[in-house]
């Protein structure tokens, strides 16, 4: 994990390190901190969301099994130097984090694993519905820092990023570079049963009820989606019932502000090259506007959350990669950064 923190609104967790330059403040703001995810385990994301076990950055798995084993780079010599195993997925190299106890290098490719590299930002992931392990239909493996969200005890400092709570005017700001290797489903399949898509998350935290709720901007997909025009989407998660406010990097989003990054789709079909070529930075601004929006919308799934943005602190923000049905995908992440920014 990386977190640089500039003027006070609270912390995250772990100590603060060197990072890569985070997005330039205007004459009329000041960047207050960054969180840059550098993943320092690969396990579920309930452990990922545990702040007791740990805070900052982290790779988490979802539904399906755990990635125990972990393959150096210098043990993943290719057979057939012409099909680089784990990097014709993925289009980056690292040491790899797979459920796989046995088999070639080229069948535990073919199955979902992650890959890292020490202190680094740079993250490989690809997913493939085969390891699907519950009766949910979707899987995951999503980069994620978290914060804590625990009030403090008697005389503590309190150490949850509450953005709004002194009514000093903050933004916050997501910024990534995405590169897409493989992105696929079943030939043939033009429903919502094989679907794939990327895209980042912040989820925050109502201080008083507890209850949370996702805000999503949508990214990648393997086809568009039938039945959300441009992918705004209002509901709630199948999995935990949380209220989710999505749109996606545009020119016109539902809220916020797209800085750079056009929201695409593509099929990759074993094609050799990225297919993203000359569309791989990403930054997205929300003002405290932007938020309001999307907490009115979000309490008409969930009306017990609070209406006061000021009582919200940031639980985590991930970058989601979910397939369902038959569908698959190979993607690099780096630089997955939020940034606060005060005017």
């Amino acid at each position: 994990m990386i977190a640089t923190m500039l003027v006070g609104c609270g912390g995250g967790g772990g100590d603060s390190a060197p990072t890569s330059p985070p997005p330039p403040a205007t004459p009329t703001e000041t960047l207050v901190a960054t969180y840059t995810v550098v993943p320092a385990r690969v396990v579920r994301s309930a452990l990922c969301e545990d702040e007791v076990t740990g805070l900052g950055g982290c790779v988490g798995i979802n539904q399906q099994p755990e990635m125990p084993r972990i393959i150096p780079l210098d043990q993943q010599v290719p057979t057939d130097p012409l099909v680089i195993p784990f990097t014709r997925r993925t289009g980056t190299s690292g040491q790899v984090h797979t459920a796989q106890t046995g088999g070639t290098l080229y069948e535990i490719d073919a199955r979902s694993f992650a890959q890292t590299k020490a202190a680094s930002s740079e993250i490989g992931l690809y997913v493939n519905t085969v390891d699907r392990s519950t009766a949910i239909p979707a899987t995951s493996v999503n980069p994620l820092y978290q914060f804590t969200t625990t009030p403090p005890s008697g005389g503590e400092v309190d150490r949850r990023v509450m953005p709004w709570r002194d009514g000093v005017t903050r933004d916050l700001e997501l910024s990534f570079e995405i590169l897409v290797k493989t992105f696929r489903r079943t030939a043939g399949q033009t429903n919502d049963q094989s679907f794939a898509q990327s895209h980042p998350v912040i989820e925050l935290i109502d201080t008083r009820s507890r209850r949370n709720f996702y805000l999503t901007i949508g990214a990648a997909s393997v086809s568009p989606h039938p039945t959300r025009p441009e992918d705004d989407f209002s509901g709630k998660d199948f999995g935990v019932g949380n209220a989710i406010v999505s749109t996606t990097f545009r020119s016109n989003p539902a809220f916020g502000l797209r800085i750079s990054g056009q929201s695409f789709v593509c099929n990759t079909n074993d094609e050799p090259a990225f297919c993203n070529a000359g569309n791989t930075q990403f930054r997205f601004r929300l003002r405290p506007e932007d938020f309001r929006q999307v907490l009115a919308k979000a309490r008409t799934f969930d009306p017990l959350l609070s209406a006061e943005l000021s009582d919200y602190a940031i639980d985590n923000f991930s970058f989601n990669n979910e397939v369902s049905g038959d569908a698959q995908i190979g993607v690099t992440l780096r630089n997955y950064t939020l940034s606060i920014f005060a005017h």
